[in-house]
């Protein structure tokens, strides 16, 4: 009786990692980012499932990125330059983007956002390619991850890992799968006027980069130990 007792324990600790995994990935998910709006153009020009394809290939190196996060996070959360340092290149890259999508309105190019040529390579390795170098995810990873960590909800095992990371996977895909249904739908609402959808992109990066700045500069305090 015990031990049934003990099993049931273990397992709903383990359904709750994986659910924990998959609800921090599926809202991680759901603000404009670079990703999920690669993900709309793909489904808007080439079709919901060049979208998957490549949806997966990102999926497979956010999986990736945060395992091996979590194999290293301990001594890597010591050097907390590296944290800041990856905080002012998601920084700057989402001024670039917001940056980008206001020039396209300049421009008079309505497509800016919404066309672009399909590249060379298959769908999922350029899936895999952009999720690699989008520097968002490893400190938003990191944050989430060392907050578990310390509420010991996540444990450092390797199958605790393997739990935790199949529920992002399951979140990112999930998430990503509505913004391909989704993505559809506000090309035909707004296919007439898409410089709207060009100027709430570029607002919404422009927000979330001065309050990440804002944060960063005002909220963040450097100290000898973290050079």
């Amino acid at each position: 009786m015990i031990l049934k007792h003990r099993y049931i324990l273990y397992t709903q600790k383990r359904i709750a990692l994986l659910l924990i995994g998959l609800v921090i990935s599926f809202v991680g998910n759901l603000p404009l980012g670079f990703i999920n709006i690669t993900v709309i153009q793909i489904a808007i020009q080439w079709g919901a499932l060049d979208a998957f394809i490549f949806s997966l290939g990102a999926t497979c190196t956010e999986i990736f990125l945060v395992y091996c996060s979590l194999l290293f996070i301990n001594k890597i959360l010591q050097l907390k330059w590296i944290i800041k340092l990856l905080d002012i290149i998601g920084i700057l890259f989402l001024f670039i983007l917001s940056a980008y999508a206001f020039y396209a309105i300049h421009e008079g190019n309505a497509h800016a956002l919404s066309t672009a040529k399909k590249p060379s390579m298959p769908l999922f390795l350029w899936g895999i390619l952009i999720s690699a170098i989008n520097p968002m995810a490893i400190p938003f990873w990191f944050g989430w991850s060392s907050i578990l960590f310390s509420k010991k909800i996540l444990k450092p095992t390797h199958k605790n890992y393997q739990i935790y990371v199949t529920g992002i996977g399951i979140g990112s895909l999930l998430s990503l799968g509505l913004f391909i249904v989704s993505g559809k739908w506000i090309y035909k609402l707004l296919s007439n006027h898409l410089f709207i959808l060009n100027a709430i992109i570029g607002s919404c990066f422009l927000i979330i980069a001065c309050l990440q700045a804002y944060k960063f500069l005002f909220k963040t305090h450097w100290t000898e130990k973290d050079l």
